[in-house]
């Protein structure tokens, strides 16, 4: 039986033979075939990506966002510790009060008060790492942080920060009052201390700016994968 698979080398055009008119080679629809299938390849690899994503995503938020939680919180200890030996120890200078509970110290992601805190007058801050536990699924990690503001400390702010894999890469989302902003992660410790330091929570935000809107509707659709 003949080989049909392929066209025999040095074979005419299709139509030709038959008399009809060839298209030119500069003709706009050549290509088209071979630009279709290139975009169906790429389609499919993003399908394959997604698939490999969404079977290893809970595997590695559960390692990689207790990590973020340990540095940010060495992050804060850090910037702490610099703005109270800049302090000239005056009676009237107040030093920032920091304290972290023992899973912290021993970054002991099992243990169930993993959380810091730092403030002195007119502000406070926490920030801690909870597991959002699910039936049947592996707990998904999640870093909050809670800042009260003023004389009364009425104005509160939160913050969330969550994991997220994708294209085999693991990114994290930051979210103030539930918007999501975009911000290098290693500038958080800076303002959540600047925030106390100034009893403003502005700073958690100040500068930044919201994603483009396909990246919030991509956030939008995760929230309803889990």
């Amino acid at each position: 039986m003949a080989d049909v698979s392929s066209p025999p080398q040095n074979a005419a055009p299709p139509g030709a033979a038959a008399g009809l008119e060839v298209p030119p080679a500069e003709d706009p629809l050549r290509g088209r075939l071979e630009e279709r299938a290139r975009q169906e390849n790429e389609w499919a690899q993003r399908r394959r990506q997604a698939q490999i994503d969404f079977a290893q995503r809970s595997e590695r938020l559960l390692v990689e966002v207790p990590a973020c939680y340990f540095a940010l919180c060495a992050g804060v200890r850090q910037a702490v510790g610099r703005f109270n030996v800049a302090l000239d120890g005056g009676e009237f200078t107040a030093p920032l009060r920091y304290e972290e509970t023992p899973g912290v110290i021993l970054r002991d992601v099992t243990s169930d008060d993993l959380r810091i805190a730092l403030w002195r007058r007119g502000a406070c801050f926490e920030l801690l790492l909870r597991f959002l536990h699910r039936s049947g699924k592996l707990p998904v990690p999640l870093i909050e942080g809670y800042g009260t503001y003023g004389a009364s400390q009425q104005d509160r702010t939160l913050v969330r920060i969550e994991g997220w894999v994708q294209g085999g890469q693991t990114t994290f989302w930051y979210r103030v009052n539930f918007r999501r902003m975009e911000m290098d992660l290693a500038e958080l410790p800076e303002r959540i201390t600047l925030s106390v330091v100034q009893a403003d929570p502005t700073f958690l935000w100040k500068g930044l700016r919201q994603p483009l809107q396909q990246d919030l509707a991509q956030a939008d659709q995760a929230d309803k994968a889990d």
